[in-house]
């Protein structure tokens, strides 16, 4: 799923802590701008009022980049390729510490090696998506999907994965510490939830449903491999069947399962 956003109604997602408070970090989304209008749109932030990160596309500059804001003047920078409007976009971004900072859009990675001094992630209190809630808050026009942190600087294999639609549980996902897929939980609509900390996140607004980006790799469902010699009933129609300590020790073929829905089916 996703969330569209529209700007003049002042539609956003956000909670009030930042999942992150140290370096390094990475964040990560798709996005879906309507269209080219000519002024810098915030999509995403995370910071408190003034220490931050926070991207958006420039319409107003040539080429039509995403446009990063940090601390300082020295944090600022343009990705080298633009944003296409009216289709799906991917964004990634890593730093390291204050000097060192990597933005991927569409697979196009453009780094920034100028200090931006002063920065201090364990200040920041906020992540918000669809605006930058900040004292004099800017919003954006477009839909957004499946936002990700991460408490580690990804590789750039990772930030390719990321950008061919692998889902972010699927990268580093030990260190995924924040994940809202947008429009409700995966496969429903009615509320929006980091499903790493099941926290519900505030709603801004009134943002809709939209439908997520095309061609997304997800996990694949849950399999369970036992290792079994012997089996006292076959698996077939109501039959049950049981395996004792000893088949799984001394087993030497297995039995491959798919969890389908509550059910465990038999391959």
């Amino acid at each position: 799923m996703a969330r569209t956003f529209i700007a003049a109604s002042s539609e956003s997602l956000s909670l009030a802590t930042c999942p992150i408070s140290a370096f390094p970090f990475t964040y990560a989304f798709w996005f879906n701008p309507p269209t080219d209008d000519g002024v810098n749109d915030w999509m995403f932030y995370m910071g408190n009022d003034n220490d931050k990160t926070m991207v958006g596309p420039s319409w107003a500059t040539a080429g039509n980049p995403i446009r990063h804001v940090g601390e300082t003047a020295s944090g600022n920078f343009n990705s080298s390729n633009g944003v296409n409007a009216a289709a799906w976009n991917s964004l990634s971004y890593t730093q390291t510490d204050d000097t060192n900072q990597s933005l991927w859009l569409n697979g196009t990675n453009t780094t920034n090696g100028n200090a931006d001094s002063g920065i201090d992630p364990s200040t920041w209190n906020k992540i918000s998506f669809g605006a930058v809630l900040r004292a004099s808050a800017l919003f954006y026009d477009g839909s957004i999907a499946l936002v990700a942190v991460w408490d580690v600087a990804l590789s750039a294999a990772d930030h390719a994965g990321l950008h061919d639609g692998y889902h972010p549980y699927l990268i580093q996902p030990e260190s995924l510490v924040f994940f809202a897929p947008c429009g409700g939980l995966d496969g429903a609509n009615d509320q929006d939830i980091d499903l790493i900390s099941g926290t519900a996140l505030t709603v801004g607004g009134t943002p809709t449903t939209a439908d997520h980006p095309p061609g997304l790799i997800y996990p694949s469902r849950p399999q369970l491999i036992i290792p079994a010699a012997a089996i006292t009933a076959a698996i077939t129609g109501t039959a049950t069947a049981t395996i004792d300590e000893t088949d799984v020790v001394a087993g030497g073929k297995t039995i491959i399962t798919t969890l389908t829905g509550d059910t465990w089916v038999t391959a």
